[in-house]
């Protein structure tokens, strides 16, 4: 397995690559919230939406905590 420098880090992160994966993940994260306020997650049964919902409850959870760590390895590599 490779070993990863901050330089290799810092590299990715400001790349057009790792720029464009950055937006992608606040672009799902907003297309799921659009989603949920036109009441998409809703389903046949109270137990359907409750699933449907805890489901994009968690996907959004973890984009925003990759969103977050993302931020913070590009703050760290910006001081």
């Amino acid at each position: 397995m490779a070993v990863i420098t901050a330089v290799d880090r810092q590299a990715w992160i400001s790349s057009p690559v790792g720029e464009e994966f950055f937006r992608n993940l606040a672009e799902s994260r907003q297309e799921t919230l659009e989603c949920w306020a036109r009441e998409g997650y809703i389903g046949d049964s109270a137990e359907r939406s409750a699933l449907m919902n805890a489901k994009a409850l968690g996907g959004v959870s973890m984009l925003d905590q990759l969103i977050s760590q993302l931020q913070a390895m590009k703050e760290m590599n910006d001081d």
